[in-house]
């Protein structure tokens, strides 16, 4: 990184800045036009706000504060985007284009759009070697969803912190022709089709205690009914990364196809117990299909790990076609149950 350019070159950038906590607007004097350019290679540690107004996302979002300036470290910064397109009308065609690209999970924040590769690049090598801290995604909307009240946005230009994303997968294969439209189109992640998901989704699924033994032809025929809700995705989640932390609001079942998974729990006497580990062929999170509002335990990834997820809605359905499903499940949750009791230290 060269020098940094004289304070009489620098120009102010506006911008809307995401951390985990707060939604803060303002100006970055950067010597560049672009915010990609400002945060990649001009600004090292802190980003420095002037003129800020600061909202936070936990608890009353209609609360403002203002501050003259704010220095916000760099890695706290979850998500940006240059305010000045905020809000701009997309043509049908990019609207079409936004619900069939990547979805990538970033800290507490859910994000759909176009992730741009670089050139030659696989999506892990993009991620994990990339030499820009910030990665860029267009066409994109994304929500809050950890949060009581989820709260939405659009961002024709968005910046995802690469340090901060905990997973990445496909959601449906994308028009060639459409993509043919946009600048830079060869560059843009192309992803799986639904139909290529399903059979996945199906072999997964017959491995579980749950469902073994259930006839092949006839899971893969619920999986392709629930898959045709958006009720099926597959999720790729790295070493360290959580899936979900205890407290959070759920809706969705994981099983796991590949890598390994840990359970925990905040004990009476503080700090983290272990509740259990996870591998290929087990599941998690089903009490958020039981009418559990809450996670009971935080659930991280021990190693690199491949994980189908299921709505709640269509694991219910899964139980509902396989009868003999439920009492291996109700089993299964007593047993967790205890765990994390003990855990706990009740």
């Amino acid at each position: 990184m060269g020098s940094r350019p004289k304070a009489s070159s620098l120009r102010l950038v506006r911008v809307v800045l995401y951390t985990r906590e707060l939604r803060l607007s303002g100006f970055i004097r950067s010597p560049y036009p672009r915010l990609s350019d400002t945060l990649n290679r001009y600004v090292r540690h802190v980003v420095e706000l002037h003129d800020v107004t600061t909202q936070p996302l936990r608890t009353d979002r209609t609360t403002q504060g203002r501050l003259e300036t704010a220095a916000v470290a760099v890695d706290e910064v979850v998500l940006a985007m240059p305010r000045y397109t905020v809000g701009i009308e997309r043509s049908p065609e990019q609207q079409a284009l936004v619900r069939k690209l990547e979805r990538v999970e970033a800290g507490p924040f859910l994000v759909r759009g176009i992730l741009h590769l670089n050139p030659g690049a696989g999506l892990e090598q993009h991620i994990r070697e990339n030499d820009r801290l910030f990665l860029p995604m267009t066409h994109a909307t994304g929500i809050f969803g950890q949060y009581a009240r989820p709260l939405s946005f659009r961002a024709p230009v968005l910046l995802v912190n690469r340090r901060h994303i905990r997973g990445v997968w496909r959601v449906a294969e994308a028009d060639p022709a459409l993509l043919g439209k946009f600048e830079g189109a060869q560059n843009y992640l192309m992803v799986e089709g639904q139909g290529e998901v399903v059979p996945q989704a199906a072999r997964i699924l017959g491995r579980t205690a749950i469902l073994k033994g259930v006839p092949a032809d006839g899971l893969l025929e619920v999986c392709r009914e629930i898959a045709s809700f958006g009720y099926l995705s597959l999720r790729l989640y790295y070493a360290g990364t959580e899936v979900f932390r205890e407290g959070d609001a759920g809706d969705s079942v994981y099983v796991v196809e590949t890598g390994r998974l840990q359970a925990v729990v905040g004990s009476r006497r503080g700090g983290e117990r272990h509740v259990a580990y996870f591998g290929p062929g087990d599941f998690f999170g089903e009490l958020s299909a039981l009418e559990e509002p809450r996670r009971p335990v935080t659930v991280r990834a021990v190693e690199e790990s491949h994980l189908l997820v299921i709505q709640s809605e269509g694991f219910k359905t899964l139980i509902q076609r396989f009868p003999s499903a439920v009492s291996v499940l109700l089993s299964l949750v007593v047993q967790r149950q205890r765990a994390v009791d003990a855990a706990r230290g009740i």
